[in-house]
Formats: structure tokens, C-alpha cells, sequence
């Protein structure tokens, strides 16, 4: 999904050439794998809008429309190994390969609660963790470092008074982006990381899949 701030950082929700331009890399990454492997390679994009864009302040429906632009342009360009699966259809939650917006929509919160439950830390020491951890202190001071201009209209932080508010209001959504970052499968103990952005993916100890084939 696009940055909240239409004034200073890009013009609109939707994909624009930057999106397009990347698309256009993958696609030319499995043109080069297949000329030297006949086989070839097809690309799978994750995208995980919706396992972030409430605490950014990102409507579900304009999550939709992104990632919806994306599979347009994949498939005007005539990108055959690019495809695409969303957090619904790899949860199991919905096994066919198209969505309808509105099906969509109603699956967005049961999603969420959905990775909650099955991965999510009770109790989880976002400050400790932080303090261990020199990657995602990393990690987290860069979300820190963007946020402070991607939420400057951001509907989860117009309430704040001024700067110092607003400064702790994004520290706090910082710390809760890590939370839902590195949950753990309560079942395996095996974690299981959610990586922001165009081209993410889900990385797990095992896949399902659902009676049509597709990632489970």
C-alpha cells in the first residue's frame, strides 16, 4: 500500500510507476533464470496491506484497490510469473484464487484476529525485545524514522496536540508494528515474521494447502 502522506511523498493510493517498474524487474529476474534454466521461475507476491494498515490509518477498502491495481498491471504487462496471494487465501480462510472487493473486505478483520491468534506473543516485551535484539532495534527505528512523515495526515495521529504527542504516537504504533512483526506459532514455537511492503512474504515451518492447490 501507499504512504498516507499524499502532500509530501506520492501522489496518490494507487501503484504508479514505481510499482510498475518494479513489477517489470521480477519479470525480467524469471526471463533470465529461464534462459538458463528452461523451467523457469514464477514469483508469488504476499501482500500483507492489511496486517498494518489500521495501526497507519489506511482504509481496507483502499488496501483492496492497491493491491487489485497491482494484479492489473501484471497482467496488461503480460507478467505470467508474477502471481500473487493474499494473507486470506495463505491463512485458508479463502481457497479460491480470485476475490470479489466485498468478500474481501468482510475477510480483513477475521484476518487479523486470525494471525493474532495463531501467532501472536501474549505478553510480549516489545521494550525488552528491542533491547536484545540489534536488528529489529534497527528495524524499528527506521518505521520510527518514516512514520514521522508518512502519518503527518494520517487519521491515527490528528488528534495529537503537538509534536512531543505526536513524536510518542508514533513510537507507539513503531513498537506495535514489531509486535505483529515477530509473532510466534504458539504450537511449533517456531517463528514465523511478516515482512512489510511489495514483495513480502510469509515464511513458515510448514505450508497447507487448499483443495484447488492453492498456498494454505
Amino acid at each position: 500500500m501507499k504512504s498516507n502522506n499524499r502532500t509530501d511523498k506520492v501522489l496518490g493510493a494507487l501503484p504508479d510507476l514505481g510499482e510498475e517498474l518494479g513489477l517489470a524487474r521480477l519479470a525480467n529476474l524469471c526471463r533470465d533464470i529461464k534462459a538458463v534454466y528452461p523451467p523457469g521461475a514464477v514469483v508469488v507476491i504476499a501482500t500483507d496491506g492489511i496486517c498494518y494498515n489500521d495501526l497507519t490509518g489506511t482504509s481496507d477498502d483502499e488496501v483492496w484497490e492497491y493491491g487489485n491495481r497491482l494484479r492489473e498491471i501484471a497482467i496488461e504487462k503480460g507478467y505470467g510469473c508474477i502471481q500473487f496471494n493474499r494473507i486470506m487465501n495463505i491463512l485458508g480462510l479463502y481457497c479460491r484464487e480470485k476475490i470479489s472487493k466485498s468478500e474481501y473486505l468482510k475477510l480483513c478483520d477475521v484476518s487479523r484476529a486470525d494471525l493474532h491468534q495463531r501467532y501472536g506473543r501474549l505478553g510480549f516485551d516489545v521494550d525488552g525485545f528491542l533491547k536484545s535484539n540489534e536488528d529489529y532495534l534497527r528495524t524499528y527505528n527506521g518505521y520510527d524514522k518514516f512514520m514521522k512523515i508518512d502519518l503527518k495526515f494520517s487519521p491515527v495521529t490528528e488528534d495529537c496536540p503537538g509534536p512531543k504527542q505526536y513524536k510518542k504516537r508514533i513510537k507507539i504504533i513503531a513498537k506495535a508494528m514489531i509486535v505483529r512483526g515477530v509473532p510466534t506459532n504458539p504450537h511449533t514455537g517456531r517463528a514465523l515474521t511478516l515482512w512489510s511492503g511489495m514483495g513480502s512474504h510469509i515464511s513458515s515451518e510448514k505450508g497447507r494447502r487448499c483443495s484447488n492447490g492453492m498456498l494454505k
